[in-house]
């Protein structure tokens, strides 16, 4: 069984499940067997997007408790927030193209958005993949980099931080008092006061 993906790899918090996303509609899952082998597990299936084909998921992460998997479903510009158990996905909508998915606390995940922030009527747009990405009048090109604060038991984005363009990767500070986000298209690394 194979698994490519973009981006998107985390363990379990006990360590014996690996969940991986596929870049096309599933997390693949493999838990540590009885011989301590990893055995492939049922996938969990994610929603497609309104705009059809595959929601091309990529960062993913579980809760401290093992009972939630937080994953970026980039093309349904939404954060999945999955049931382990039940394997029911719920989505909060965030910026554009969301990339990745970091857990600073029970209450603050961070999502850095590809593609920016949610344009504002009349700002200039251009559609890619079925999502306005807000770019420069002038030039054409992609102006946006933002990172979400979502609350996931509230089901909601509750702030959005502009960054540098193509907000990719993100890490914490060792004290987590900053986070930093590391802008592609900027070459730089963006610092947010957590």
């Amino acid at each position: 069984k194979s698994c490519a993906s973009f981006t998107g790899i985390c363990f379990s918090p006990d360590g014996r499940t690996v969940y991986v996303t596929d870049a096309q509609d599933r997390i693949c899952v493999a838990s540590l067997g009885k011989n301590y082998i990893m055995e492939w597990q049922d996938p969990i299936i994610l929603p497609n997007p309104s705009i059809g084909g595959y929601p091309a998921p990529g960062g993913v992460a579980v809760n401290i408790d093992g009972d939630k998997i937080y994953v970026t479903l980039s093309r349904n510009n939404s954060l999945g927030i999955v049931s382990v158990s039940s394997k029911s996905v719920e989505e909060v909508p965030v910026g554009i193209a969301p990339f990745d998915v970091l857990v600073f606390s029970s209450s603050k995940l961070y999502v850095s958005n590809w593609g920016g922030r949610q344009p504002m009527e009349g700002e200039t747009v251009y559609n890619s993949s079925g999502s306005n990405v807000l770019i420069d009048p002038k030039t054409g090109i992609a102006n946006n980099g933002a990172v979400s604060v979502v609350d996931p038991a509230k089901q909601i984005q509750t702030k959005v931080i502009e960054v540098g363009l193509h907000p990719s990767g993100m890490a914490l500070s060792p004290d987590r008092k900053f986070l930093y986000i590391a802008c592609a298209n900027s070459d730089e690394i963006s610092v947010i006061s957590t």
